[in-house]
């Protein structure tokens, strides 16, 4: 644990590291996890209007999405406080504000002298509120923004519907990390992510993560969780709220320290300081490791109790002499379990 401190690990109680030892699969949520989780607004676009002729312009369209988002602890949300901020756009009036898990936010906006009722989101929610044709063209939509790999949120109030689009980067350096755990050994490595196919695939592939599944909501990421931790030890790597419950789940979870959520560092077994990704196969290395001295010092110890103990009880050595044997054997185990400090 000290070993660990020191790299910006930090363990809840040594039993973690056992448990890490009997992991075969490792799970990494996409957004925060494997990419830096800072998204960038780049565009926001008409899908249909049957409202008017004339849409608002692109500064009004954020400035409602900011009245949503401006409280809510989520990549898409802080993306869309900040080009609110850059642009100095200050929030409309709201009321009745309610968070829909797995799917958005909603509340009523005031929004031309008028209360308007106002989703943000995924547009799963919205779909049977569209004509067949407005469903048609949503799609079309959004398997253009889908193959480009982009991020996308819905905003829809007054028979208007507009797509916002992100983008996301990978951590730096995190292809090796995966590369070095691959060429340990012994672990599966698979992707759990709330975003579409397009994107996790592009996620996966450049990475080199075979296995990875798309379009969940937290319920379905516990499942799976669930499901593959009953089976298998399961290292769950996460940072959102939305992660706490498969971070509890796992049979060990590990939680981004500095993008992290109060909540998923709660529900966390390990927490990476620095959000330091570097130091995962390491940290694996570590708990082999320090299983292998666990089994040897245990060697150890049976075998000086056994050396010491029956020839003293045969009257084959003096007392004194099975007395030092014994004491022996703890200063080695003392000695080899320091080991573990380099």
């Amino acid at each position: 644990m000290s070993a660990c401190a020191r790299h910006g690990i930090l363990l809840k109680g040594g039993i973690v590291l056992d448990a890490l030892a009997q992991c075969s699969i490792i799970a990494f949520d996409k957004t925060g996890t494997l990419t830096t989780g800072v998204l960038n607004c780049t565009d926001i676009q008409e899908v249909f209007n049957r409202k008017s002729k004339e849409s608002p312009s692109k500064d009004k369209l954020l400035a409602v999405a900011y009245t949503l988002e401006k409280n809510v602890v989520h990549p898409i949300a802080q993306a869309i406080s900040t080009a609110a901020s850059e642009k100095k756009l200050s929030s409309l009036g709201l009321r009745n504000f309610r968070s829909l898990p797995g799917y958005g936010v909603e509340a009523e906006v005031e929004w031309n002298e008028e209360w308007k009722t106002v989703f943000m989101g995924k547009p799963d929610y919205i779909l049977d509120q569209l004509s067949p044709s407005e469903q048609i063209l949503l799609q079309q939509t959004l398997q253009g923004s889908h193959q480009l790999g982009q991020l996308i949120a819905i905003l829809f109030f007054d028979h208007q519907l507009y797509l916002f689009t992100f983008q996301d980067t990978l951590r730096p350096r995190l292809s090796q990390t995966i590369e070095r755990l691959k060429a340990m050994g012994g672990w599966k490595l698979l992707m759990l992510t709330g975003d579409h196919e397009y994107s996790a695939q592009r996620i996966a592939q450049a990475l080199g993560i075979e296995s990875y599944y798309a379009n969940l909501r937290p319920e379905d990421k516990l499942e799976h969780v669930t499901t593959l931790a009953q089976k298998e030890g399961l290292a769950m790597i996460g940072d959102g709220v939305n992660d706490a419950p498969a971070l509890a789940r796992a049979t060990v979870g590990i939680c981004m320290g500095k993008i992290g959520s109060g909540t998923a560092i709660d529900a966390a077994d390990v927490i990476l300081l620095q959000d330091d990704l570097d130091r995962l196969d390491w940290l694996m290395q570590k708990a082999r490791q320090t299983q292998a001295i666990v089994r040897q010092n245990l060697t150890i110890a049976t075998g000086a109790i056994l050396i010491a103990s029956l020839p003293a009880l045969a009257g084959w050595v003096p007392l004194w002499l099975a007395v030092v044997m014994h004491e022996g054997g703890t200063v080695l185990v003392g000695l080899n379990a320091l080991r573990l400090l380099k």
